[in-house]
């Protein structure tokens, strides 16, 4: 329900809707809106999707803004708006192996360092599961510290049962 009215949005996950449905923003190609190099190296790529899109209502202009602004550091800032409510969560999944795509190598022998001291722990599905945010503190998510990401993604943990696909 959104304000009063019943929105039944697309579903490509079981009986839930992940990202965006089966023809989410990932499977569109994003305009270039901008392209600079000064005052810092910046893209912004521009979508918009139709009224009802995945059944999502409003036609929805977005926008993602990736800057780099120093010699290792890369911001993306999501933009998002809409002639009706509607609901919006952007968010990026890239990946990159940083010793470069002919190493050879993959991301398990990276070495990662991430400041958070809580996940989001999600059912086999793949959705949030109710309750706060969980502690990173003795469990595969804790990197806080660095360490190397295939050391990790091995260990036993409830989080990793239902996705065998993690380990290989």
């Amino acid at each position: 329900m959104l304000d009063g009215t019943l929105i039944q949005l697309e579903a490509n996950n079981g009986a839930n809707t992940l990202h965006g449905g089966h023809h989410g923003f990932d499977r569109h190609l994003w305009r270039i809106d901008q392209l600079a190099e000064e005052p810092e190296p910046t893209l912004v790529l521009y979508y918009a999707s139709a009224d009802g899109e995945g059944g999502f209502p409003g036609r929805l202009e977005a926008r993602v803004i990736y800057r780099i602004s120093g010699p290792s550091n890369l911001s993306v800032t999501f933009e998002a708006t809409s002639h009706l409510p509607t609901l919006v969560n952007l968010t990026n999944h890239s990946f990159f192996n940083l010793d470069g795509a002919r190493s050879g190598t993959d991301i398990l022998g990276h070495s990662l360092q991430i400041v958070a001291e809580h996940y989001l722990a999600v059912d086999d599905g793949a959705v949030p599961l109710p309750g706060p945010p969980r502690s990173v503190e003795g469990t595969p998510f804790d990197f806080r510290a660095p360490h190397i990401i295939g050391a990790r993604i091995r260990q036993d943990d409830e989080q990793f049962a239902a996705r065998p696909w993690l380990r290989s």
